[in-house]
């Protein structure tokens, strides 16, 4: 039940639901105290079958060790596509939810990027900036 744990939390929903009760001190960064954790919304593990933990356990395992880009970048991680993958996996009854699902997942890590809070400042200078550097 670890691995599915560990596969939602790392998903784009997972990422979400933290980022949206996390305290932000800092742009790019979320912190959570510990007795924040108890409301913390999660996936309720223990209503899954055997299969679909087993097959969580799985998708884990291939890829556990993968490098991940940092959040902010979320939109072009092709480890987190895929365990966003796992995840609809995991929590469709079906194929055709499975797959409205994914559209789901990706159309929100893109929005994900987008959130000034998540992707930080922009590295660009402003116009007024770029006025004084080439005063």
């Amino acid at each position: 039940m670890e691995k599915a744990a560990v596969l939602w939390a790392n998903s784009t929903p997972g990422v979400m639901l933290y980022w949206a009760n996390a305290q932000r001190q800092q742009r790019g960064r979320g912190m959570m105290q510990v007795r924040q954790t108890e409301l913390h919304h999660f996936l309720c593990l223990d209503r899954l079958d055997d299969a679909r933990l087993d097959r969580a356990k799985q998708d884990f395992d291939r890829l556990r060790g993968e490098p991940m880009l940092p959040v902010k970048n979320a939109d072009t991680d092709q480890v987190r596509a895929q365990i966003d993958a796992a995840v609809a996996t995991l929590i469709a009854s079906n194929e055709a939810e499975r797959t409205a699902l994914l559209r789901t997942f990706n159309e929100r890590r893109g929005q994900l990027c987008l959130e000034p809070q998540v992707k930080g400042p922009d590295p660009r200078p402003t116009k007024e900036k770029q006025a004084k550097i080439n005063r």
